[in-house]
């Protein structure tokens, strides 16, 4: 990971490990009222776990928020203990301190999906303003949808005699490896063409997402889209103002509207400044710059990590696909 792509993400993350941050440290010192001891390595602890996960896994707020609360428990329960222990008893304590960590962690992540949909939704309106050294039109070309565009990341198709054309998107993602768990199988007889295209796209690196979209405006200073969800078939509004800069280059107010939210969700993109994300790697992609944005990266979970160091040794050969008839 380079030195730009570290500082930006504590910059773009700089909410999430501001949160992050605040449920270890009060823990930690409401431990410290009660013992009557200081504990600076464990206050430290308490904004460098969070902060560490931020920046490993950037695109999983809610996981960072997991790991928050984890932290907070295990870091309290640690200033508990008595200043003078012997090295078993320490080796001993922590030791189960970090079980306990991983059983509250997956707890966490199992318990979290409920609320993270739950509530009314509501629409939302997101906003970034970013700058960028290519002219108006030539940028316009590389960052907005119509039809015919063609990159690494988004292929448009051609507009039918209702202007209405397909969008299809390539989210970066790392599939999760479990070692000798023979779960990817593309040619198991069980999976549907479908399931087959989507476990290829994984082994690939990579999820599709489809949707139909409809220039509304479009001008040299305005590109409006509106984007159908092919399942539930809300309508997203994407619209692009170009503003040429006096000193050379454009710069770019990008806002996205109409997606129904649950405040959970709304609070996720807040929290990791998802648009101005998204505006941030489009830019980069036009300018032919190395990649930093958060986006730009395939998707990782640490409990995905936790479980590819685990699974492989639960037996010799890991875990395999049950035959058809073990049911």
């Amino acid at each position: 990971m380079s030195r730009d792509v570290i500082l930006y993400r504590l910059f773009r993350n700089r909410r999430v490990i501001i949160f992050g941050a605040v449920p270890p440290i009060m823990m930690v010192y409401l431990a410290s009222l009660i013992t009557g001891q200081s504990h600076p390595v464990l206050l430290t602890l308490a904004i460098m776990i969070p902060a560490l996960h931020a920046i490993r896994y950037p695109n999983m707020v809610i996981e960072t928020l997991n790991v928050s609360l984890t932290a907070a428990i295990c870091l309290a329960l640690a200033a508990m203990n008595p200043s003078q222990m012997g090295i078993a008893d320490l080796l001993f304590r922590t030791f189960w301190l970090l079980v306990m960590a991983i059983v509250v962690f997956m707890v966490l992540n199992f318990v979290t999906p409920i609320w993270q949909s739950a509530g009314p939704k509501r629409k939302s309106t997101l906003r970034a303003i970013s700058t960028s050294k290519l002219d108006s039109e030539t940028l316009r070309k590389a960052i907005t949808d119509y039809p015919g565009r063609q990159d690494a990341r988004v292929t448009c198709g051609k507009a039918d005699a209702n202007g209405i054309f397909d969008v299809e998107t390539r989210v970066l993602f790392e599939a999760p490896n479990f070692g000798a768990c023979d779960l990817d199988d593309e040619d198991d007889e069980d999976l549907d063409e479908h399931e087959r295209a989507m476990q290829h796209d994984l082994s690939e690196g990579f999820i599709r997402s489809h949707t139909k979209a409809m220039v509304y405006e479009s001008s040299a200073h305005v590109h409006e889209v509106f984007h159908i969800d092919g399942t539930t078939e809300e309508v997203i509004a994407t619209r692009h103002e170009f503003q040429t800069l006096k000193s050379g280059g454009t710069r770019v107010i990008y806002q996205e509207s109409g997606a129904k939210l649950p405040l959970a969700m709304r609070m996720s993109l807040w929290l990791t400044d998802y648009v101005a994300d998204h505006l941030t790697d489009e830019i980069d992609r036009a300018e032919g710059r190395r990649p930093r944005a958060n986006r730009a990266f395939p998707s990782r979970q640490l409990i995905m990590d936790i479980a590819g160091a685990l699974l492989p040794r639960l037996g010799g050969d890991g875990l395999k696909r049950p035959d058809g008839d073990a049911f």
